[in-house]
């Protein structure tokens, strides 16, 4: 056991930390002109904590939103301050992953888990795609919208169509605003982007010098290949913080690659991947005392 290679492992996580913040920060700062690191710290560690505590992770979002608005943001901007972070994050996997599949995927996965990766990534990349296509072709997505809450009426798992529809569009709607403005801004879209590379690389770097830590012996282009492919192949597991699905997946592959302790292993990564986030939520929660008035405007 070499101790000392779990400190990298810990400098991933905290880079991963600092990109998420500063994209909130330079997001917050060219589309309101008023920023803080401060919130911006704790809007990424509480919605982080409530994507891991509810199942398919839909919770993170709606609170960095609430928790914006009382930070003196109006209800627009806490809503695009969050949407530009996710779709950045989302369109980062996406591009990364691709690289990494169709790269060293054959070389180094089982059939079985290049299957269910690609099946992953286009459960990952629906609802981005379909926030583009509203962009792009709002009359059609409209269209589509009303056709399926039509079927799911049908089916009765849908009571109100009328409702469900007239929500639904409201909400793509919202998004697609928020995208169009963005998309007008060709640097920041490119600033955010790398921002949420580097937070994707520094997270999927971390299984890599954890099983160095437990006498793995692993390439590190097919170390984080595999880990993309792991958290990709889980991403339609609808429990909280895919748990159960990632555990088991980390195990099953990575004992293919490596004579360490994966079991072990497996623990401090599930432990960077998902625990060590929860207990940074709680921090965040004991913390929120000390957000600024919202006038407050810091550089």
């Amino acid at each position: 056991m070499r101790w000392e290679l779990l400190l990298p492992a810990l400098l991933c996580f905290a880079l991963a930390i600092a990109a998420g913040t500063a994209k909130l920060v330079l997001i917050m700062n060219r589309t309101t002109g008023r920023s803080s690191w401060g919130v911006a710290l704790r809007t990424v560690l509480v919605g982080r904590y409530y994507d891991n505590i509810t199942p398919g992770a839909v919770g993170g979002q709606p609170f960095q939103i609430y928790y914006l608005t009382k930070n003196g943001y109006s209800a627009a901007e806490s809503a695009a301050i969050p949407l530009a972070a996710f779709m950045s994050m989302q369109l980062a996997f996406i591009l990364l992953a691709i690289v990494m599949f169709l790269g060293f995927g054959g070389m180094i996965l089982s059939e079985t888990i290049r299957v269910t990766a690609w099946i992953g990534l286009l459960f990952y990349a629906f609802f981005p795609i379909v926030i583009l296509l509203s962009v792009i072709f709002p009359k059609a997505i409209a269209a589509a919208t009303e056709w399926v809450f039509s079927l799911l009426h049908r089916m009765k798992l849908v009571k109100d169509k009328d409702a469900a529809v007239a929500s639904a569009r409201g909400h793509i709607s919202e998004y697609s605003n928020c995208i169009r403005s963005l998309l007008k801004r060709k640097r920041l879209c490119v600033q955010i982007l790398f921002l949420s590379l580097v937070y994707q690389l520094a997270m999927h770097m971390i299984p890599f010098f954890v099983l160095l830590a437990f006498g793995g012996e692993l390439n590190w282009l097919s170390c984080l290949a595999t880990a993309m492919a792991i958290n990709s192949s889980i991403s339609f597991i609808p429990t909280p913080g895919n748990a159960g699905a990632a555990e088991g997946s980390f195990y099953l592959v990575f004992s293919q690659l490596t004579s360490g302790s994966v079991f072990w292993a497996m623990l401090i990564w599930r432990f960077f991947n998902y625990y060590a986030w929860i207990v940074l939520g709680w921090v965040a929660y004991g913390t929120m005392y000390m957000d600024k008035k919202p006038d407050a405007k810091e550089q």
